[in-house]
């Protein structure tokens, strides 16, 4: 029988992230390659759940070092859109970019399965999808 606190453990990672990154942010911001750093750290942990999984399946699924890369590409990309581009780009390419995220979510929907490394590479693309 499966556990009723078990949908509860995306909020644990979640929880888990923002904690870790509340504490790092202001100690690293100031270094030169800060986004060099986290771009790297997203990458090994898009390589880290591809292979561990099959060390570990439900590691892999349920625990942060898995996930973390999401959580970055989310902040950076919306640090990066509403700090620089959002109120210079026209209304158009905005609207555009909000069916283009759409697409990716429903892309990923069809596309993902349980056959599927869950999170793997293919994490990236329902984790773009609401940033556009």
């Amino acid at each position: 029988m499966k556990s009723p606190f078990l949908p509860l453990w995306t909020l644990g990672v979640e929880e888990q992230f923002y904690m870790l990154w509340s504490l790092f942010v202001p100690i690293f911001r100031h270094i030169n390659y800060f986004f060099l750093i986290l771009t790297i750290v997203t990458i090994l942990c898009f390589y880290f759940a591809e292979f561990f999984y099959y060390v570990s399946p439900k590691f892999t699924y349920y625990m942060l070092p898995a996930g973390i890369g999401k959580f970055i590409i989310g902040i950076v990309i919306s640090a990066v859109i509403f700090k620089y581009i959002y109120s210079k780009l026209p209304r158009i390419l905005l609207s555009t970019m909000s069916f283009l995220g759409l697409g990716l979510i429903i892309y990923s929907i069809n596309r993902i399965s349980q056959d599927n490394i869950s999170p793997g590479y293919l994490a990236i693309l329902p984790t773009f999808g609401p940033q556009c």
